[in-house]
């Protein structure tokens, strides 16, 4: 698992500090990292649009079935999946951007608690040497926490840079990237925030962020279920989501709920934009003359069936009568 998270650290790493490079800002690179995937993830976000749409489109047919058979839950499911078939509708194409997300927010978290590897490209070793440094120098490492030793080291890095330059451990043209939010020394992104500090402003943000997405996409994407499924969708967007935010935001590394905060944001961005780009009143009166030009070709293909039958009775009776009609005439003859 380590290797994979690796894996796809690594890349992202060197991305953010390219465009550390071009902003001068941890904060400003984690925003303009957070618009670039959700740019790079624009075309499962057109999909995940179409599949919102469709199902929409079917939901009274849906709800037809479910009341046809609301004491056969079975046979109700069974009749909504041959309706998605006959559709061409896939229920679960929306399933795809959230599914792609999850390895970025894996790649992320990554970065976030092992920056001086990713993003300042600092070796083990060198890191090894470094804490051996500190600690000689009276900086605690909490030995049970090694796994997070990255951050104690960037959070004192600073005041030891020289000194590590002058000693050879680090390059000469070494720069130290400021991890501070706008150089706020209380807002250090490499560290955890808790409900006590200052920094908890940042999952604060990363919850509200949530909800305002869910209140414009819900806005933008109104659920055409029942109540019962409506209140449960409201449960989960404006209080289960909103509170993951928060609290996940206690459990990482302040600059993850910066990203997530600021890819809800590009969310948001992203709904509207294609909201603008396909309207659901313009999408649904396309499905609705794709549905007239289909009930319209069933009707003349009905009345094309109708006129062969006819035809081929026409023909059935004239041979019929021809058959009966052959004895006599071959009777006259023999008179």
């Amino acid at each position: 698992m380590t290797a994979l998270l690796n894996l796809i650290a690594t890349p992202f790493g060197y991305v953010i500090k390219f465009l550390y490079g071009l902003t001068g800002s941890y904060v400003l690179s984690l925003i303009v990292f957070s618009f670039i995937t959700k740019i790079v993830m624009l075309p499962f976000g057109i999909k995940q649009q179409k599949s919102v749409l469709e199902t929409r489109r079917l939901q009274p047919k849906i709800e037809k079935i479910k009341k046809k058979y609301s004491n056969n839950p079975q046979k109700a499911q069974q009749e909504i999946n041959d309706l998605y078939m006959k559709e061409g509708v896939n229920p679960m194409g929306g399933c795809g951007p959230l599914l792609i997300q999850m390895p970025i927010i894996m790649g992320i978290y990554q970065v976030a608690r092992r920056p001086l590897s990713f993003i300042n490209n600092i070796s083990t070793a060198t890191l090894v040497s470094i804490q051996k440094i500190m600690n000689l120098q009276g900086v605690p490492v909490d030995e049970k926490t090694i796994v997070n030793y990255e951050l104690n080291i960037a959070h004192k890095l600073p005041e030891y840079v020289e000194n590590l330059k002058s000693t050879g451990i680090l390059d000469k043209d070494f720069e130290m990237i400021d991890f501070h939010l706008f150089g706020i020394n209380a807002l250090d992104l490499t560290q955890t925030p808790s409900l006590t500090s200052a920094l908890v402003i940042i999952p604060l943000i990363s919850a509200a962020t949530s909800v305002l997405f869910s209140f414009i996409n819900n806005k933008v994407n109104p659920q055409n279920g029942g109540a019962a499924q409506g209140l449960s969708m409201k449960i989960t967007s404006y209080v289960m989501m909103p509170a993951m935010s928060f609290f996940m935001g206690l459990w990482f590394p302040a600059a993850v709920s910066i990203y997530w905060a600021f890819s809800n944001v590009a969310s948001i961005f992203q709904t509207i934009l294609l909201n603008k780009l396909m309207p659901a009143e313009k999408y649904m009166e396309k499905f609705e003359d794709k549905e007239e030009k289909r009930a319209e070709a069933r009707r003349r293909n009905m009345e094309r069936i109708e006129e062969e039958k006819k035809a081929l009775m026409l023909e059935f009776e004239a041979e019929k009568k021809a058959a009966n009609n052959k004895p006599q005439k071959e009777s006259q003859e023999e008179e």
